[in-house]
């Protein structure tokens, strides 16, 4: 079963963590009703992100056993909510083999 609040936070920290990435990962055996909202600090994106690299970016989050259990298709859905919540634009790339992730910012 996966939680998809907890992997929506962890996409997040990991396209907008930069080099906190591994000292932000969360126990994955936190309760699900703590929020990782208060995160002040991670609000802006860390450059353009290529989402195959975001996916990939999850082995350094999650152990094995519950990697097994994340698709692509979550991982896409969490995508969809945080560029609503967050103004990212999402964009194939050159080749259309993969998907480009933004941030607009707006003055």
């Amino acid at each position: 079963r996966v939680n998809i609040r907890k992997l929506k936070d962890n996409i997040w920290r990991e396209m907008a963590g930069g080099d906190r990435r591994k000292s932000q990962a969360m126990d994955l055996a936190q309760p699900a009703d703590m929020s990782l909202d208060g995160d002040d600090d991670l609000t802006a994106l860390a450059g353009n992100q290529k989402f195959s690299d975001v996916i990939s970016s999850l082995k350094n989050v999650y152990p094995t056993e519950k990697l097994e259990d994340l698709s692509v298709s979550f991982c896409f859905i969490c995508l969809l909510h945080l560029a609503n919540e967050r103004n990212l634009r999402i964009e194939g790339d050159a080749s259309l083999c993969d998907l480009v992730i933004a941030q607009d910012h707006f003055d």
